[in-house]
């Protein structure tokens, strides 16, 4: 986290904008809040980027909670059910289920 920050106790640490972690500038900052994560909070146990994690997990090296199927399950993908596993990574996010039921929930 960026040096200001460092002093803060972990409870008011995950309610800080993700801007204050380092590696996120004000353009990833502003896709972050674009895609419903507005804190560390958010980020730290969001359910789009823990599938998209596990998703690059089974197209990188076979492994993650997918890989015993070796398949992602339907209900993380709204499209691209089709596409060969090593392509998923490089689809845009909104491919993501996660990311719809985040709309639903605003």
């Amino acid at each position: 986290m960026r040096s200001p920050y460092q002093s803060l106790d972990p409870a008011a640490l995950l309610e800080r904008p993700t801007s204050v972690l380092l590696g996120v500038d004000d353009g990833a900052a502003k896709a972050i809040r674009d895609i419903g994560i507005e804190t560390v909070l958010d980020l730290a146990t969001s359910t789009l980027l823990s599938t998209a994690d596990q998703i690059c997990h089974l197209a990188d090296n076979g492994q993650g909670k997918y890989a015993a199927a070796g398949r992602v399950p339907r209900d993380a993908l709204r499209e691209a059910h089709e596409k060969p596993i090593a392509e998923l990574p490089n689809l845009p996010v909104h491919v993501l289920c996660a990311l719809r039921r985040l709309a639903t929930f605003r």
